[in-house]
Order: structure tokens, then sequence, then C-alpha cells
């Protein structure tokens, strides 16, 4: 058997409404034996925004080992948003502030 014959492609979409529970399933979307074609498949499903994660996985079947490799070559995936540090040091300023503003308008009553 040629292996470079024998290599597949697949596509394969992660449900995005349900992306952080265990229940949430795969789908394939697609098998090619062109890498490319897979790629830009996982592109364009991924630009859809209608899928948490796309991912394109390289099967075939290794004739020295006699087994089949299935690898990831290449994940689509949302980045969760997380809080820089500007943010952090911009609510401090601001918190920082109005703490001020609170003890000077306090003290000066008295």
């Amino acid at each position: 058997m040629n292996t470079s014959k024998s290599i597949e492609y697949s596509v394969y979409t992660f449900d995005g409404r349900k992306s952080g529970k265990r229940d949430a399933t795969w789908h394939k979307a697609l098998t090619s034996k062109d890498m490319h074609h897979a790629l830009k498949t996982a592109q364009n499903l991924f630009g859809t925004n209608k899928f948490g994660k796309v991912e394109v996985k390289k099967k075939y079947y290794d004739e020295k080992n006699d087994r089949t490799i299935d690898m990831s070559i290449k994940t689509y995936e949302k980045k969760k948003k997380g809080v820089n540090i500007f943010t952090i040091l911009f609510s401090g300023i601001i918190l920082a502030v109005i703490a001020f503003f609170v003890t000077y308008y306090t003290i000066g009553q008295q």
C-alpha cells in the first residue's frame, strides 16, 4: 500500500453553543485527499462564526508499525476574552480616585 495515497484529511466542527460543556458534539464536515482543500474549508467554516472550534485532522496508515495514525494538523478556536493588564490598572486608578474623593468629602464634613 502506498502511504501517500492512503492519507486523508478530515474537517471536524465543534458546536459553539455548547462550547464549555461535555455534551457538545463534533461533526465531520469534510473528508478529502487534498490538504489545501481541507484547510481552506476549515477556515471558511470557522469564518461563519457558527462553530466554537474547527479542526483539521490527518489520518494515514503506517505500514512499518502496522497501525493507523490520526493527528490534528490545524485547529481554529475562538479565543477566550480575558482581562488584560491595562483594564486592571485603569480600574485600580478609578477606584483610587473615588476612594480619595470619598475620604476627602467625609473628612471635610466634620
